[in-house]
């Protein structure tokens, strides 16, 4: 009987231990969160389908449309709030889809998408390249002196400073913590002010 008793004691708090470990484990589980900006659809859904096949517990996709109703392509992915372009800017999208991914506590990396672009590497060796560490991957470009009379605003130079800005493609991929600072009062007031297709940061946004 003692040894029956204690069998049943013993397997009953192994399996609470590795019920505990599966636990700790979903909830440090590394999602990467997709952020597609779209007029209806990818321009390749099915070479994105493919991308994503048998991956399904590493990834969410999120989608902004033109409207919802245009878009047929995954459509649990589409988010609520649907910002009206400015001029032709997306930043009010962008600013949306991040905020709407940002309400799942497991989307570790955030990345851009736009609805002409294709993966070109394996799901995972981008999965396991992106959740190695907390960095944040944008490509930078240059502004010429004459980019800053016509592309940024003098709203920005008085809030950050004409030698803090820097310009980059809107293809991005960023970490929670620059997540949480993007959607930032100050950020989000520099970011709505711009008028172009190609994003405007500053250099105290990165750090």
């Amino acid at each position: 009987i003692i040894y029956n008793i204690y069998t049943v004691a013993h397997r009953h708090l192994r399996h609470m231990n590795i019920e505990k470990k599966n636990i700790k484990l979903k909830l440090h589980h590394k999602i990467i969160a997709f952020l597609f900006i779209v007029k209806k659809n990818p321009i390749f859904p099915n070479v994105w389908d493919d991308f994503f096949r048998n991956h399904e517990d590493k990834f969410k996709i999120y989608i902004h449309p033109e409207t919802s109703e245009t878009t047929t392509w995954r459509r649990e992915g589409i988010i609520s709030e649907i910002s009206q372009s400015d001029s032709g800017s997306n930043v009010g999208a962008y600013l949306s889809l991040f905020k709407a991914a940002l309400l799942e506590n497991n989307n570790y990396k955030f990345i851009t998408v736009s609805e002409n672009s294709l993966p070109i590497k394996p799901f995972m060796a981008l999965y396991n390249h992106i959740t190695s560490n907390n960095n944040s991957l944008v490509k930078r470009l240059n502004i010429s002196e004459s980019e800053y009379e016509t592309v940024i605003t003098d709203v920005i130079l008085d809030a950050v400073g004409k030698y803090n800005i820097i310009r980059h493609y809107p293809g991005m991929a960023l970490s929670r913590p620059h997540v949480v600072k993007l959607l930032s009062s100050l950020t989000v007031n520099v970011f709505r002010d711009i008028k172009t297709g190609l994003l405007i940061s500053f250099t105290n946004f990165f750090k």
